[in-house]
């Protein structure tokens, strides 16, 4: 008993410090940056990574067939998508690159195995949502340390804000490294933290939700929104409550303009509405761009280093999905689809679970999420906590 108690704290522990290093690694690398110094805490994620899966392989955990078809999937997709660099010319950046795409798979297929055993997931879901409360406090504070402009010397040269729409609105970001990303990584803590048994709920959650809001990720609270309404959509046919809902929305909305019209808010909702929202257009446009693009890389796609929206490119695209066939071509898109099945498969089976998977895809959809590694693997296993624990009655 103490043996296997030892092992639970072990793994327990690795799983603690990669989730951290996931959500927190973007600003500590930045901060290390100032001083000139290598991205450390990469390497150091990379390599408690590996140690991880050495220790599932030294524990004999329990391997099914399922199991060993995605890994062999995974193995594939690397292989299909080096072989396609080399005529290319850009076999060493195709090599680099090719991290973003595997290493979240295979961080959440090491969740996926120790789920499959007798781990309990309650504790994995216990660090998750520690890991999300620590990432919301750091954003809430470095949001209130630009209001205020009390910036420490250490940190003067990280970007502490991003914009939008005209450099109106301020948007939290750290420390993840996007607004939308950080969102997201947020909605996901919210709907863990809304269907799990956890102390103090209601404060945890309105905690978590004021700093989605501070995130101002339309494609985050499009998929809040999305996902909530979908599973009360039953409590929202009573069309009284629907009326007295619109009436209240456009009353404060009245009141916003007729007391505040030179709020950045309302302005920034003003050109949201009017279609002159930068930041929207640009997705739309790029979505555009993407379709009547098709046939020209949906077999291999485009040389490797030249797509995406993460760093500047050649080919601007901002949807993941469309960033997967821009890359290396539809084959590639399928597998990788396919593998994302699988992983999700049991957890479907869950109607919280399968709404909340619909909310992702949606994001994932208009986002550039897949580039934004430390996120996209963070909401890859947010489903795989959910799927082996207790789902509690929704009601706070």
């Amino acid at each position: 008993m103490n043996n296997r108690l030892l092992i639970s704290s072990i793994d327990y522990s690795l799983f603690y410090a990669i989730f951290l290093l996931y959500s927190c690694g973007f600003l500590l690398n930045e901060i290390f940056k100032h001083y000139s110094l290598p991205p450390v805490f990469t390497v150091l994620r990379i390599f408690l990574i590996i140690v991880l899966f050495f220790r599932i392989i030294s524990l004999k955990m329990a391997v099914n067939q399922n199991t060993r078809f995605l890994i062999l999937l995974v193995c594939c997709l690397s292989i299909y998508y080096l072989t396609i660099c080399v005529p290319n010319g850009d076999f060493l950046i195709g090599l680099k690159s090719l991290r973003i795409y595997v290493e979240p798979l295979m961080f959440a297929l090491m969740v996926y195995i120790y789920r499959h055993n007798d781990m309990p997931m309650k504790y994995l879901q216990q660090i998750y949502i520690k890991s999300v409360l620590i990432t919301a406090l750091i954003s809430i504070v470095f949001y209130i340390i630009y209001w205020t402009g009390h910036i420490n010397y250490f940190i003067s040269e990280v970007p502490l804000t991003s914009f939008l729409s005209g450099g109106i609105i301020f948007r939290s970001y750290l420390p993840i490294g996007c607004p939308n990303q950080l969102g997201l990584f947020l909605l996901s803590g919210i709907v863990l933290a809304y269907l799990s048994e956890i102390k103090k709920k209601k404060c945890v959650l309105i905690f978590l939700t004021i700093s989605l809001i501070l995130t101002i990720s339309k494609s985050a609270i499009l998929a809040a929104l999305f996902y909530f309404g979908l599973l009360y959509c039953g409590k929202f046919r009573n069309i009284r409550k629907l009326i007295v809902f619109w009436v209240l929305l456009f009353f404060c909305y009245f009141i916003i303009e007729l007391y505040f019209p030179d709020t950045p808010f309302y302005i920034y909702i003003t050109n949201l509405f009017s279609g002159n929202d930068p930041s929207s257009n640009g997705h739309i446009a790029s979505l555009q761009d993407a379709i009547e693009a098709f046939p020209e890389y949906y077999l291999f796609g485009y040389p490797t280093g030249t797509v995406g929206a993460r760093v500047e490119t050649i080919y601007n695209v901002e949807s993941s999905f469309f960033i997967l066939m821009y890359d290396k071509g539809i084959l590639f898109f399928l597998i990788y689809m396919f593998i994302m099945f699988m992983l999700f498969a049991d957890s479907l089976k869950v109607k919280p679970i399968r709404i909340y998977i619909y909310a992702i895809m949606l994001a994932l959809s208009v986002l550039p999420t897949i580039q934004s590694l430390e996120c996209f693997a963070l909401i890859l296993v947010s489903p795989l906590l959910l799927s082996r624990i207790k789902i509690v009655s929704c009601n706070i």
